[in-house]
């Protein structure tokens, strides 16, 4: 870990155009107290239904829900409104864990209007749905965003702080795979299965054998994560070799997934097999992996931990499963592994700790503590729920790390985590290297210095820049020590790709 302490190292002050995001601090259409006051105030029911109007006339115009800063730095505040004459109308979704009935909406007196007013961290992006009087679950109407998922689309909140993926789109200049489908007798599952097989573009001759990719719950991966798509971006811009992606459709998805040795025989000695005999793949393990969502993410985990010298590379997001000791197991045959053996790549969502009574977020961290002694590994924790909207955001980054041309910049490979996440909440945003800091009154101007030297980073700072420091962090990362050590002297920053401008906290720029 990296040691922090006053430095004269300088960093490059350059001027800089405002940055994009909110043009002031109020919400577009008035806030919920101020709403509730017009109401208020309003003397008769057509007076009323005036006010009712003109606020849903804005809520339509600026699409739902209204969002607008709040009072700490790195947060927003979401105002969800409805319009139904029903009684009660709640929000359900990746906020609360999908549960139908924990958080209602507030039915403004004298007006058909239900809203809601949640904070959140700014970077944010989540699923939701409004369900009416308990039962009839519906999309939000005047948010014309959605992301698709298993049980239909669902209405999408990207905060003003969320960065798209940029690879889940079809590059027009990138060359088209094709989908090939592979049959197979199995013994171990007792009976036909099959694989859907993307084969990227035809390589040119002489071309070194494909990494290959197996896909647990694949159809979903193609139909909602677009895989096809970000590996034909990858390859087209020189970020990943050409890569085969088999993908894997469950039978009967919780008995195969959960601890189950016929599946991973299936797995490791049937189909593996069958794809190294039809197509020009890697055999050794490095050139081969293993990837899945939820319990799929605990089925990669596992065959990859009992079959060791098969897999040696691992991708798990949002791991979660059913059965506690199956967990704890899992957790002893990783730790078996040899060390080095593996390259893992983890993520999960901040807002998954309490999905149907699941923690997904503690069994991640739980993973990490084990994978983090002796593999080498990637862990992402980012502000989202349980969603293909962030598992396909996170594939470009895990298969750059399983097979990129070269290692990020930053990338720790010697077993440790090259990004440690922040706890959940507002801190959730902090994504940079952990650092430690251990100052005394130490000048702010010189440890901001000395906390962006070195990260090819440019910063904006004003004339008026000054205050002291005294803290003592332990791992955390630099860009939230930098937040910290900013805060405590009235100061905020901004980024914008590699500058950081630095603001008062009331500046409304921010």
């Amino acid at each position: 870990m990296k040691n922090v302490a006053r430095s004269g190292l300088l960093a490059t002050f350059l001027v800089a155009a405002a940055p994009p995001g909110f043009a002031g601090s109020e919400a577009p259409c008035g806030s919920l107290d101020t709403l509730r006051a017009r109401l208020a105030g309003a003397k008769t029911a057509g007076e009323r239904s005036t006010v009712a109007n003109a606020f849903a006339s804005c809520a339509a115009r600026e699409g739902t829900p209204l969002v607008f800063p709040a009072a700490g730095p790195g947060r927003v505040r979401c105002l969800f409104a409805f319009r139904s004459g029903a009684a009660r109308v709640f929000l359900a979704g990746d906020q609360n864990g999908w549960h139908p009935s924990s958080q209602p909406l507030e039915k403004l007196p004298g007006s058909d209007l239900h809203l809601l007013e949640l904070e959140i961290p700014d970077g944010a992006r989540l699923d939701y749905k409004f369900v009416v009087e308990g039962t009839e679950w519906t999309l939000d109407p005047w948010n014309p965003r959605t992301m698709p998922g298993g049980f239909g689309p669902n209405s999408e909140l990207r905060t003003p702080g969320y960065v798209p993926p940029p690879d889940v789109d079809p590059n027009p200049g990138a060359p088209k795979g094709r989908y090939e489908e592979l049959a197979i007798e199995s013994r171990a599952m007792g009976g036909p299965r099959r694989a859907i097989v993307w084969v990227p573009p035809a390589p040119a001759a002489g071309t070194e054998p494909f990494p290959v990719l197996y896909l647990l719950d694949g159809l979903d991966y193609r139909e909602f994560a677009r895989v096809h798509t970000v590996a034909a971006n990858l390859v087209a811009a020189r970020k990943l070799p050409p890569i085969l992606l088999v993908l894997v459709p469950p039978v009967d998805r919780n008995l195969e997934y959960e601890r189950n040795e016929a599946f991973e025989r299936f797995l490791v000695t049937e189909l593996v097999p069958a794809v190294e005999s039809r197509w020009k793949v890697r055999t050794d393990p490095a050139g081969r992996g293993v990837m899945g969502v939820s319990l799929g993410a605990f089925a990669a985990l596992s065959a990859a931990a009992r079959h060791p010298g098969v897999f040696g590379r691992c991708g798990a997001q949002s791991t979660g499963n059913a059965v506690e000791a199956n967990f704890d197991a899992l957790l002893a045959d990783l730790a078996r592994l040899p060390a080095s053996s593996v390259r893992f790549h983890l993520d999960v969502g901040t807002f998954e700790s309490n999905l149907h009574g699941a923690d997904l977020l503690s069994a991640s961290r739980r993973l990490r503590s084990v994978l983090a002694r002796r593999q080498e590994l990637q862990y992402r924790e980012v502000p989202e729920g349980h969603s293909w909207g962030s598992w396909r955001a996170r594939l470009a980054e895990a298969w750059t790390f399983f097979w990129g041309e070269a290692p990020a910049q930053g990338r720790d490979t010697r077993g440790e985590p090259h990004a440690l996440a922040a706890p959940p909440g507002g801190a959730s945003r902090f994504t940079g290297n952990p650092v430690s800091l251990d100052v005394k009154d130490a000048d702010l101007a010189e440890l901001v210095r000395s906390l962006t030297a070195g990260r090819g980073l440019s910063v904006v700072a004003p004339p008026g820049l000054s205050g002291t420091v005294t803290a003592t962090l332990r791992d955390v990362p630099w860009d939230q020590a930098l937040e910290l050590a900013l805060a405590g002297n009235g100061w905020g920053y901004v980024r914008e790709g590699t500058v950081i401008r630095i603001v008062r906290r009331s500046d409304p720029g921010r």
